[in-house]
């Protein structure tokens, strides 16, 4: 196997296909926390919607980045900074004579991820990752490293241990990382594979996951608290589900003649501040339902929490990328007046 730094590239054209995938697990994320409970939607979507973002972490890393300082300014400036622009002025927006205790909660539940957990979780296990590869720098050996430390996680996460920024969830996120980094390095085989194949193995997830259902009717993956109902099954099932429908975006996505929609790109390219702002966005529509003395049914309540948070999310995203990009790591973009 070839050393990874020169087996994989370097930075290269963005892939749109890469942000409708973030933008269908973030639906998945965003449905889910509307519909607690749901074990039937958890046991389909879990094995996906988290490990395939981690997943896409291990595909667009920049393997040529050599230089540790870069690394940690591109770790600062695209996901540190806009983690703290859209989570720490919420802190303060209680009464001031509450700041002597709230805030210093609120930034320790920032911190730690007690609150949008997925945020520290990713920035350990980006870090993580960035080391492994840079030490050991063989395949065979980053494989068997990011494994290792997968399961180490997982001990530590089953005895409470490293809970704080989830660290041992982002030791067992290597895992789906691996996955990511392993797709890029087979990408041209895995891409001979036909629509006949991925059916196959879309099949087989479903059933993998009816019968779930029905042996462990109460139980769902649930990686934020580093749960696995039975491990050879979920691994399989996460395997199989972000494979296939990471190998079924991309032989879409690269098709000739065919383009993923605007929408969905932008969506893609703002899983953050989708992630951290729809729930108070949704807290906005619960409270003017309350106040309007509404009760909608819960289908219809559903419906109509996902669509005010992609609405109000979207207008946020696009005040923000106007306003200040720089919050999100972006370069302001010149007007056409100013290019002249």
């Amino acid at each position: 196997m070839p050393d990874v730094l020169n087996s994989l590239g370097g930075k290269k054209k963005r892939k749109d296909w890469v942000d409708a995938l973030r933008a269908l697990a973030m639906f998945f994320v965003i449905l889910g926390h509307q519909i607690a409970g749901k074990t039937a939607y958890f046991v389909f979507t879990s094995p996906i919607k988290i490990p395939l973002f981690f997943m896409i972490t291990g595909y667009v890393f920049n393997y040529n980045r050599k230089s540790t300082a870069e690394f940690f300014k591109n770790l600062f400036f695209k996901l540190v900074i806009p983690w703290l622009c859209l989570t720490v002025p919420f802190v303060f927006l209680t009464s001031p004579a509450k700041w002597a205790t709230g805030v210093p909660k609120g930034l320790f539940d920032i911190l730690s991820g007690a609150v949008g957990w997925y945020m520290p979780c990713c920035i350990v296990a980006e870090i993580i990752w960035f080391f492994t590869c840079k030490l050991l720098k063989k395949p065979r050996f980053i494989v068997l490293a990011a494994c290792g430390i997968a399961v180490a996680g997982y001990i530590l996460g089953y005895f409470k241990i490293l809970e704080f920024a989830r660290i041992n969830t982002a030791m067992i996120a290597q895992f789906y990382i691996l996955l990511g980094y392993l797709f890029k390095l087979f990408e041209q085989k895995i891409s001979r594979l036909n629509w006949w194949h991925l059916l196959a193995l879309t099949v087989l997830y479903v059933g993998i996951g009816v019968v779930s259902l029905i042996v462990w009717p109460s139980s769902y993956i649930d990686v934020h608290n580093n749960y696995y109902y039975n491990y050879p099954v979920c691994i399989t099932m996460i395997v199989l589900g972000c494979v296939t429908i990471f190998a079924a975006a991309r032989k879409l996505g690269e098709r000739e003649g065919f383009r993923i929609p605007r929408l969905v790109s932008f969506l893609g390219q703002n899983t953050i501040i989708y992630y951290l702002l729809h729930s108070k966005n949704i807290a906005i529509l619960v409270f003017i339902l309350s106040s309007l003395s509404l009760n909608p049914p819960e289908p219809v309540l559903v419906c109509l929490k996902v669509v005010f948070a992609y609405v109000l999310c979207g207008l946020e995203a696009m005040i923000i990328l106007r306003v200040c990009p720089q919050i999100m790591g972006r370069k302001r973009v010149p007007s056409k007046k100013n290019r002249k």
